[in-house]
Protein backbone atom coordinates (compact mmCIF):
# COMPACT_ATOMS: atom_id res chain seq x y z
CA UNK A 1 0.00 0.00 0.00
CA UNK A 2 1.54 3.82 -0.54
CA UNK A 3 2.12 5.92 1.95
CA UNK A 4 -0.19 8.64 0.20
CA UNK A 5 -3.13 5.86 0.42
CA UNK A 6 -2.42 5.19 4.12
CA UNK A 7 -2.42 8.94 4.59
CA UNK A 8 -6.04 9.29 3.00
CA UNK A 9 -7.03 5.76 5.23
CA UNK A 10 -6.08 7.72 8.25
CA UNK A 11 -7.94 10.93 6.63
CA UNK A 12 -11.11 9.24 6.08
CA UNK A 13 -11.31 6.96 9.22
CA UNK A 14 -10.74 10.60 11.13
CA UNK A 15 -14.09 11.95 9.35
CA UNK A 16 -15.60 8.42 10.13
CA UNK A 17 -14.69 10.25 13.72
CA UNK A 18 -16.53 13.19 13.70
CA UNK A 19 -19.63 11.12 11.76
CA UNK A 20 -20.22 9.26 14.63
CA UNK A 21 -20.92 11.71 17.16
CA UNK A 22 -17.60 12.01 18.13
CA UNK A 23 -16.85 8.89 19.85
CA UNK A 24 -14.06 8.95 22.27
CA UNK A 25 -12.52 5.22 21.91
CA UNK A 26 -12.65 5.48 18.45
CA UNK A 27 -11.02 9.05 18.32
CA UNK A 28 -8.04 7.49 20.51
CA UNK A 29 -7.93 4.46 18.60
CA UNK A 30 -7.38 6.96 15.64
CA UNK A 31 -5.10 9.43 17.15
CA UNK A 32 -2.35 6.20 18.51
CA UNK A 33 -2.18 5.35 14.23
CA UNK A 34 -2.50 8.73 12.97
CA UNK A 35 0.41 9.63 15.30
CA UNK A 36 2.47 6.56 14.62
CA UNK A 37 2.30 7.57 11.31
CA UNK A 38 3.08 11.37 10.79
CA UNK A 39 6.19 10.44 13.54
CA UNK A 40 7.32 7.75 11.14
CA UNK A 41 6.99 9.84 8.30
CA UNK A 42 8.35 13.02 9.23
CA UNK A 43 10.14 12.31 12.56
CA UNK A 44 9.17 13.75 15.74
CA UNK A 45 11.00 17.18 16.05
CA UNK A 46 9.05 18.29 11.90
CA UNK A 47 6.31 21.32 12.27
CA UNK A 48 3.54 19.06 10.91
CA UNK A 49 4.22 16.67 13.66
CA UNK A 50 4.69 18.97 16.76
CA UNK A 51 1.44 20.46 15.94
CA UNK A 52 -0.42 17.12 14.84
CA UNK A 53 0.67 15.99 18.59
CA UNK A 54 -0.60 19.49 19.73
CA UNK A 55 -3.97 19.55 18.49
CA UNK A 56 -4.62 15.55 19.41
CA UNK A 57 -3.70 16.01 22.76
CA UNK A 58 -7.28 17.05 24.06
CA UNK A 59 -10.06 15.24 22.22
CA UNK A 60 -12.76 17.03 20.55
CA UNK A 61 -13.95 17.71 17.23
CA UNK A 62 -12.48 20.86 16.31
CA UNK A 63 -8.85 19.34 16.99
CA UNK A 64 -9.80 16.26 15.02
CA UNK A 65 -10.76 18.15 12.26
CA UNK A 66 -7.57 20.25 12.59
CA UNK A 67 -5.83 17.43 12.80
CA UNK A 68 -6.99 15.93 9.70
CA UNK A 69 -5.71 18.96 7.62
CA UNK A 70 -2.50 18.66 9.14
CA UNK A 71 -2.56 14.71 7.32
CA UNK A 72 -3.95 16.48 4.46
CA UNK A 73 -0.46 18.58 4.58
CA UNK A 74 1.65 15.33 5.57
CA UNK A 75 0.06 13.81 2.27
CA UNK A 76 0.87 16.86 0.32
CA UNK A 77 4.63 17.21 1.73
CA UNK A 78 5.40 13.60 0.93
CA UNK A 79 3.91 13.65 -2.51
CA UNK A 80 6.39 16.60 -3.36
CA UNK A 81 9.45 14.87 -2.15
CA UNK A 82 8.49 12.11 -3.89
CA UNK A 83 8.23 14.55 -7.20
CA UNK A 84 11.71 15.74 -5.84
CA UNK A 85 13.85 12.06 -5.73
CA UNK A 86 12.27 11.04 -8.80
CA UNK A 87 13.66 14.44 -10.58
CA UNK A 88 16.88 13.70 -9.30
Amino acid sequence: MSIEKSIDELIEAGWHVLESDFDEASFEKWKAQAADCVNALLGPNHTYTEYFRDYIREPGQKNLLAATGILSAVREEIGKEASRAKRS
